[in-house]
């Protein structure tokens, strides 16, 4: 014991044991640090990226109100929480032997497999009505046989290990908060996108598109064009099953990033009492949450004639807000009614240029500046490519393989992408009609962040009658 052994001055003996470990064993306290840090990270994560709300909130089968600004963490909190994860992210990369992370990638098809399993066969549905249950109890609940009660809880113990599942021992199961965005009953529930994107016709689709000889086409097809010889939505047209899937899917994907474009969307103050017209916008979740958070404005929905019944129903985001929604049936890619378009202050494209080609999204740009009022604001919700760290970015490009299977063309764009689009638009939207000239031109577009895997793009249509 030297002179420099207790700087503190103290005569107990509980902090010598301290000094050895941290003297002796520092990379025991620097495990200790670090899964401190992965602890409060882990807590962080799922606040910033509020998978089925704030870790705290009290979860519940029965539909709230809900106010888009609440749902959302603060903006500094959200940064703070990407750029951690991205760290974690690639710290955990790194560290991984390369054959683990490899075979991790090749057999990735079996954990979509077990999601869709605890999905297709109820089990996410009995386990949160049923937390703590036995796997026993789970196969007698869903009359599985004795056989396929051990299938099923082969699934459940490897869902477990995918931090969807709960082992709270003696064989007990329960969802974690994750797991229970697979059950129906959850607000934020992704039971219709796990059905759509692990059916297997997606599968067959992208395996079709990356043909060999497709690839070496100079006008390769899309997935659904190669696999079933039509386009998505045709096919869709086709399979009542995958329409239904689809159509939900529609409605859940978009919850959290309907709630960051409303947060994060300044309202045009240049009008008391705004009208926003929703383009494509399916059964109105993007109006319906507009209305939600501002008593004052209206909203139109321009939609095909299937979509508008469906808006028109009782189960439709809409329903309650009949009073301030105006319901027009339109095709984007036909010239859009003007006594329509002049009411708009706002119009919205939500998730529709990503769908298209470049020629297409044009014709649709297109269609919209010829028939927009001067001073109408563009609002382009899309997945930016190039905008974000390493967590959001492969978020992107996953979204970015899948349009790969949808039409020819169809993909994720750069802001500079869209830009040229826009140009491209206001050009062929500027034309001379019977000595009336229409010169159509655009202010800079800017780009808009939110707090989601989406960003905005937005410009002011400046039209001139000369």
């Amino acid at each position: 014991s030297g002179k420099n052994s207790n700087p503190s001055g103290r005569c107990g003996t509980a902090w010598t044991p301290r000094r050895r470990l941290s003297m002796k064993n520092p990379g025991k306290r620097m495990l200790w640090q670090a899964g401190a840090v992965v602890a409060l990270v882990s807590v962080s994560a799922r606040v910033v990226l509020h998978q089925g709300g704030w870790p705290w909130a009290p979860r519940t089968t029965a539909a709230v109100p809900w106010r888009a600004r609440a749902q959302l963490p603060p903006w500094p909190l959200y940064r703070a929480g990407i750029a951690l994860h991205d760290v974690f992210v690639a710290l955990a990369e790194a560290t991984a032997p390369p054959n683990v992370h490899v075979l991790e990638l090749i057999y990735a098809q079996s954990s979509s497999a077990v999601v869709r399993h605890l999905v297709n066969l109820e089990i996410a549905d009995y386990l949160d009505e049923h937390p703590g249950t036995t796997c026993e109890a789970m196969g007698r609940g869903l009359n599985f046989s004795d056989v396929g009660t051990g299938f099923a809880c082969r699934y459940v113990h490897f869902a477990a290990l995918r931090g969807l599942v709960k082992h709270d021992g003696d064989d007990r199961f329960s969802l974690t908060t994750r797991g229970a965005l697979l059950s129906r009953h959850h607000p934020h529930s992704l039971r219709q996108t796990t059905l759509t994107k692990t059916d297997e016709r997606y599968f067959r689709a992208q395996q079709a598109v990356a043909d060999p000889s497709n690839l070496r086409s100079e006008t390769p097809l899309a997935g659904f064009e190669l696999a079933f010889n039509k386009t998505f939505f045709d096919f869709l047209r086709t399979q009542p099953d995958l329409e239904r899937n689809f159509d939900g899917t529609m409605r859940e994907i978009p919850k959290d990033w309907v709630d960051s474009i409303v947060a994060d969307y300044p309202l045009p103050a240049t009008a008391t009492n705004p009208t926003i017209c929703d383009l494509g916008g399916g059964t109105g979740a993007l109006l319906a949450a507009f209305f939600e958070n501002y008593p004052h404005i209206t909203g139109v929905l321009l939609e095909m004639p299937e979509q508008i019944k469906r808006a028109r129903q009782r189960d439709s985001p809409l329903a309650s807000h009949s009073d301030r929604t105006t319901f027009a049936i339109v095709d984007f890619f036909n010239p859009l009614p003007p006594a329509i378009m002049q009411t708009c202050d706002v119009v919205s494209l939500k998730f529709i240029l990503h769908d298209w080609s470049d020629e297409s999204a044009v014709a649709i740009l297109t269609n919209v500046l010829t028939s927009a009022k001067s001073g109408t604001k563009l609002l382009i919700s899309d997945t930016v490519l190039g905008t974000d760290g390493l967590t959001l970015e492969r978020g992107k490009r996953i979204i970015d393989f899948f349009m790969l299977n949808m039409e020819s063309g169809a993909r994720e764009r750069s802001f500079d992408d869209v830009v040229a689009l826009l140009h491209e638009a206001a050009g062929r939207a500027s034309s001379s009609r019977g000595g009336t000239s229409l010169n159509i031109t655009l202010s800079d577009p800017i780009l808009l962040r939110t707090r989601s895997l989406y960003d905005m793009i937005e410009t002011t249509v400046q039209g001139v009658v000369n």
